[in-house]
């Protein structure tokens, strides 16, 4: 990089804040937190029950907003965005594995893995989930359905 350039982060959070708020009751669940990741980096997001990794986790994906300061996905603040603008952000920029699978239990292993990309409008998508499942080691559960997979394999 040369002096006067810089790179837009794939992630970047500066003094955030989140509260939420439930009648009188207000919790501070981030407290001007800034990060900045780049494209390709490795982060682990540890810490003790409560300390607002899921809500860091939420205000990255935009599926909350900050009561204060400012989150960016590659170069897009989220803040000024509707929720149709945020979930195509998440759509084509932001991947998550949630704690609980939400799986459709209706559809195969392979299925749930294409759906984002067949919604996207990729033709591709069957080869790219196959692809996908044969990375992590379970090719083979994709003509399962999600209540004959171990807790582990979902």
């Amino acid at each position: 990089m040369t002096a006067g350039t810089s790179r837009i982060a794939a992630i970047e959070l500066n003094d955030v804040i989140k509260v939420y708020k439930e009648g009188p009751i207000e919790t501070v669940a981030l407290r001007g937190v800034s990060l900045r990741i780049e494209a390709g980096e490795y982060v682990a997001l540890c810490g003790p029950s409560g300390c607002g990794k899921s809500t860091l986790l939420n205000l990255v994906a935009g599926l909350a907003l900050p009561t204060a300061g400012r989150v960016q996905i590659a170069g897009v603040e989220i803040g000024g965005q509707t929720e149709a603008e945020r979930s195509l952000l998440r759509r084509e920029t932001v991947a998550l594995v949630f704690q609980s699978d939400n799986l459709f239990p209706r559809l195969t292993v392979l299925e749930n893995v294409q759906l984002p990309g067949r919604l996207a409008g990729r033709h591709d998508a069957q080869g790219l989930a196959t692809a996908a499942l044969e990375s992590v080691g379970v090719g083979s559960l994709g003509g399962r359905y999600p209540s004959q997979l171990s807790g582990g394999e979902r």
